[in-house]
């Protein structure tokens, strides 16, 4: 194994991102410190799903890149799927919105990514990082094909407070769905808080 796990750095869904060391950075080509995703194999179709659209996003100065991918078996027996990626020290855009308390001051300069015109992006504070003051986005997994609809009835996933109306009620996903979750995003940077409020909130 070229890396070893070391703290997590968040957890959502079916997945966990965990700060990694890698062993003999410059032997393997790496960097010294990644940030790993993981999932139980039997939980990693979105994982993979994003694992394969990192090609599509190769050199993109605004999406953490990724170094490769394995898998592993932890203490207990269970196999894990891993996709290495880039680690944005910074924390996520809310992290940053947050530690200034009264929103961004505009000196920030904190770059938005444009999305691939034929590719719907999953846009929110928390799946953006930041690394020397750039936001990339981080997490691809629910990106989908502009017009591909949602399978299934009732298995909505993502940041509820970012989605659209349509994605919601209609399972719609499109560039019009990514300027309403950009548009929320905007807000909370200027407003220091999220742009909706409400007591119940399920997430996948």
């Amino acid at each position: 194994m070229i890396w070893t796990r070391g703290k997590t750095l968040g957890s959502g869904g079916s997945s966990m991102v965990s700060l990694a060391t890698v062993v003999s950075p410059t032997t393997n080509g790496l960097p010294s410190v990644m940030a790993v995703k993981s999932a139980p194999i039997y939980e990693s179709y979105l994982l993979c799903k994003e694992r394969e659209l990192h090609s599509k996003f190769e050199g993109c100065p605004y999406v953490l890149c990724c170094s490769g991918d394995d898998i592993t078996m932890d203490a207990e027996g269970e196999h894990w799927c891993n996709i290495w990626l880039e680690y944005a020290a910074g924390g996520s855009l809310t992290d940053r919105i947050q530690s200034f308390g009264r929103g961004l001051p505009e000196s920030e300069n904190i770059l938005l990514v444009d999305t691939n015109d034929d590719l719907s992006m999953s846009v929110s504070g928390n799946r953006r990082r930041v690394k020397e003051s750039i936001a990339k986005i981080a997490d691809r997994g629910l990106a989908k094909k502009a017009g591909q609809r949602q399978k299934g009835k009732g298995r909505l996933r993502g940041s509820t407070l970012y989605m659209a109306p349509e994605s919601i009620q209609d399972e719609q996903y499109d560039s019009h769905t990514d300027i309403w979750a950009l548009g929320c995003t905007v807000l909370q940077m200027m407003a220091s808080k999220e742009p909706w409020e409400c007591d119940q909130i399920q997430k996948e």
